[in-house]
C-alpha cells in the first residue's frame, strides 16, 4: 500500500525525480521481498524499469544508473543479509520451510501429471481464489443483509455471479469509453506516463507471481491466503475501476438532466456506493464475530501445550505433524515438527526425503506423539 502511495504521489509528472524518491521506493520494495522469498521479483522489476529511465522521461529512453542503484541497494543489503543469516545459522540459502514446501509440491505435481495435467487446474485456482476472497467481502455481507432485513435468501453463489457480470460490464464500458474518447489514437509506447508504467509493472509482477505459484507451489496455496497479497491488491483495483466505470456511465446519463452537476453527481455516486458497502460489510463482520463460537486454532495450540506441561513428567521430546506454537506453551518440553516446516535441514535431507521418519523418532529418543 505504501508503494502504491509513493507511485501515486510522485509518478504523475514527467519531471526528474529526486534520488531520495528512488531510495525510499527501493527500501519499500526490499521490505516487500522480506515478507516472502518470491517477492524479490518486485524490486528486480523496479530496478530494471528505473534503469531504463521510464519513471523520469519515458519519452526518451535513457539509462539511469544512479537511480537504479538507489532502488537495488536496499534489497541487496536487506535480502542479502537475510540470505547470509540463513546460510550461517540454518545451513541453507533459503528457509528450510521453502525447501520442504518445494519437496511436497513436486510430489503433488508429479502425481497430477505436471506440466500438462496439473498446471492448468492450479493456474485456474490461483486466478479465481484471490478474486473470490476480494469479492466475498461484498457477496457474504450482502447475502446476510438481505436475509436479516428482508427475509430474502439470495445466496453467496448467486451474488458472486451477479458481481462478476457487473464488474465485467463495468470494465467493458471503461474500455469502450476509452476508445470513444479518442485517447487510444493518441497512445504510443513512448507516451505512456510514469504512473501508467508503474501500474503496468505491478500488474506484470502479479501475473509472474501467479504463474510462479501455479508452477512451484500449488499445494500450500490452497489454504494460505497470505500467498496472494499481490493478487488481492490488483483485484481490489479491478473492483475500483469497475465502480468508477459505472460512475462515468451514471454521470453521462445525468449530465443531460443536470449538466452543471454531472461531475459532482459522479463523485457522489462513488462515495455513496462505497459507504454502503463499508457499512454493510462492517455490520456483517461484527455479526460473524458474535456468532462464531468455534474454538480457534490459537486456543487449541495453547491448551495442548499447557496440557503437556502439566501432565508429562520431566523433560520430554514430543513429535507432532503440525506443532504450530505448541512448543511455547509446553515450556520445559521440546515439541518437534515432523512435517519439516519448522525443523532443520538435517531432518529434511536425511530423514524426510528418504522416508525415514520412524528412524528419526528412534534416533532422537522421542517417546510421545501428539
Amino acid at each position: 500500500a505504501l508503494m502504491v502511495w509513493l507511485g501515486a504521489r510522485f509518478l504523475h509528472s514527467r519531471d526528474l525525480k529526486p534520488i531520495w524518491f528512488y531510495a525510499i521506493l527501493g527500501l519499500v520494495a526490499a521490505l516487500v521481498s522480506l515478507s516472502r522469498v518470491e517477492m524479490v521479483i518486485l524490486p528486480f522489476l523496479l530496478t530494471v524499469a528505473t534503469l531504463l529511465g521510464i519513471f523520469d522521461r519515458p519519452d526518451r529512453l535513457k539509462f539511469s544508473y544512479r537511480q537504479a542503484a538507489a532502488v537495488a541497494c536496499p534489497t541487496l543489503v536487506l535480502f542479502g543479509t537475510y540470505v547470509m543469516i540463513n546460510l550461517v545459522y540454518f545451513g541453507g540459502l533459503l528457509p528450510v520451510s521453502g525447501a520442504v514446501k518445494y519437496f511436497y509440491n513436486q510430489e503433488r505435481l508429479q502425481a497430477t501429471g505436471w506440466p500438462f495435467g496439473g498446471f492448468y487446474g492450479n493456474l485456474v485456482f490461483q486466478l479465481t481464489y484471490p478474486w473470490n476472497l476480494v469479492s466475498s467481502t461484498i457477496t457474504l455481507s450482502s447475502d446476510a443483509f438481505f436475509w436479516k432485513y428482508f427475509g430474502i435468501a439470495v445466496g453467496p453463489a448467486r451474488l458472486q455471479t451477479v458481481l462478476n457480470i457487473v464488474c465485467f460490464i463495468g470494465l467493458a464500458l471503461s474500455s469502450i469509453i476509452f476508445f470513444l474518447d479518442g485517447r487510444s489514437r493518441r497512445l504510443s509506447f513512448l507516451s505512456i506516463s510514469p504512473w501508467s508504467w508503474f501500474c503496468l509493472i505491478l500488474t506484470f509482477f502479479g501475473i509472474v507471481h501467479n504463474l510462479l505459484l501455479g508452477l512451484l507451489n500449488p499445494y500450500f496455496t490452497r489454504y494460505g491466503t497470505w500467498y496472494f497479497t499481490p493478487q488481492l491488491m490488483l483485484y481490489s483495483i479491478v473492483l475500483g475501476v469497475a465502480t468508477i466505470s459505472w460512475a462515468r456511465v451514471f454521470a453521462r446519463l445525468v449530465s443531460k438532466l443536470a449538466p452543471s452537476h454531472s461531475l459532482l453527481l459522479k463523485h457522489a455516486f462513488v462515495m455513496i456506493l462505497i459507504s454502503v458497502l463499508i457499512v454493510v460489510n462492517v455490520h456483517w463482520y461484527l455479526g460473524v464475530i458474535k456468532a462464531d463460537s468455534r474454538t480457534s486454532m490459537i486456543l487449541t495450540f495453547k491448551r495442548a501445550g499447557e496440557w503437556m506441561h502439566t501432565h508429562l513428567p520431566g523433560v520430554q521430546r514430543i513429535a507432532t505433524l503440525f506443532s504450530g506454537f505448541v512448543n511455547y506453551f509446553a515450556e520445559r518440553h521440546y515439541v518437534i515438527n515432523l512435517d519439516g516446516l519448522m525443523n532443520d535441514y538435517r531432518y529434511f535431507y536425511e530423514y524426510l526425503m528418504r522416508n525415514r521418519v520412524p528412524d528419526y523418532l528412534y534416533d532422537e529418543g522421542i517417546n510421545y506423539f501428539a
